[in-house]
């Protein structure tokens, strides 16, 4: 890798030390989070997520509770991926001032475990594992040649940007807001199961012989 120098509620029950149980209700799901299209992203980033410290996130499903995922490309080696953190920490402080709606994954190219750890100290995202399996197929996927690249995505995996640092440093955080705009609509269309579809052409079928 070249470093870049240019330019529906559920309840669960607790049991208390007095021995009652206790009702805690989940928020209902957003319907504009990445959290219904979760198993595609799955696929795409695998189900291990890390914070900061290198601890691995409790509930990764938390990752993907919000409305516009960026992907990011880099590695504590390269001067212009520091550069960038600084910029970047500050648009993601500003979007999720009050509540969550953007998260970022980022995708490391260290070399040492001990490199990244010291690199992503400090930074408020979440990181996939130095050791993933499928580092070098998202690169392929996103066609990073060099580092760092940001990528804001939709609910398909689809780039809302190729540019996403370059326009991230000009635009800041409006930029954001747009490609939230733009991530909200951008849901796929979910195909209906083949069990659904013949219970259709049944139905079809009987209303045609009542006929």
């Amino acid at each position: 890798m070249e470093e870049e120098h240019k330019e529906g509620e559920q309840q669960n029950t607790e049991e208390n030390p007095e021995g009652e149980q206790e009702v805690k209700e989940e928020k209902p799901i957003n319907p504009n989070s990445y959290i219904p299209v979760i198993e595609d992203m799955y696929k795409l980033f695998g189900q291990v997520f890390l914070d900061n410290k290198t601890e691995v996130v409790k509930d990764n499903k938390e990752v993907f509770d919000c409305t516009l995922l960026g992907i990011l490309f880099s590695a504590g080696w390269g001067s212009p991926c520091r550069i960038f953190y600084k910029d970047l920490i500050n648009i993601y402080n500003q979007m999720n001032d009050g509540e969550k709606i953007f998260e970022i994954i980022q995708i490391s190219f260290d070399a040492k475990e001990e490199d990244f750890k010291k690199a992503i100290t400090g930074l408020p995202w979440k990181f996939l594992p130095l050791q993933f399996s499928g580092k070098e197929e998202l690169k392929k996927k996103y066609n990073v040649l060099t580092i760092p690249k940001f990528f804001p995505i939709d609910k398909t995996g689809k780039s809302l940007s190729d540019t996403g640092r370059e326009d991230l440093l000009e635009y800041g955080v409006d930029i954001c807001e747009k490609w939230n705009e733009d991530a909200r609509v951008a849901v796929p269309v979910q195909e209906e199961s083949s069990q659904h579809k013949e219970e259709q052409v049944n139905e079809n079928n009987e209303e045609k012989k009542e006929t």
